[in-house]
């Protein structure tokens, strides 16, 4: 390979590229956009996510839990008297993205509509910090139970998600 040869090729197209606006704009300033617009479209937290809220649990327990999660930008608490079917039902049908159902032996069980990853993890992690939080205070633990989501797979792979946004970009 000649390099005289590749250089003067490399020096054609460049300045081919510079004669053109529209080739140079489809090849250098369409990417930068289309990675701005997906940087604005999925880099933020998801914020005011309905979450019904079953609460059975001790008193003592929840109510600094329920607090802590009343504080959160992420999620609008709805304090449903309902039980956890009619719960699920409200997040077959739309209404909420998730139930936190506080059960009378002090375990907490989350219901998830997984058909979005980025809300089911921003919810687990508001649960968490709630507990972290409740944790450090009282010296008691809540275990979390992941019940089987009602839409989605209970361990989705990003590919699931990844691959629409990929063939909608293509």
């Amino acid at each position: 390979m000649n390099r005289e040869r590749v250089f003067a090729i490399a020096a054609r197209k460049f300045a081919s590229l510079r004669r053109d606006k529209r080739m140079f704009g489809f090849i250098i300033i369409m990417p930068a956009l289309q990675i701005f617009l997906f940087g604005i479209a999925i880099g933020g937290t998801p914020t005011g996510l309905d979450v019904a809220i079953i609460d059975e649990g001790p008193t003592a327990i929840s109510q600094p839990f329920l607090d802590e999660l009343n504080q959160s930008d992420s999620m609008l608490l709805d304090y449903t008297g309902t039980g956890v079917a009619d719960a699920r039902q409200g997040i077959e049908q739309g209404d909420y993205w998730a139930a936190i159902h506080l059960r009378p032996d002090g375990t907490i069980e989350l219901h998830l509509d997984n058909s979005n990853q980025q809300v089911s993890n921003t919810i687990m992690v508001e649960v968490r910090n709630a507990l972290a939080t409740v944790a450090e205070g009282s010296n008691a633990s809540m275990p979390v139970v992941i019940a089987d989501p009602v839409y989605g797979d209970a361990e989705p792979s990003f590919i699931d998600f990844l691959a629409p946004g990929i063939m909608t970009m293509v």
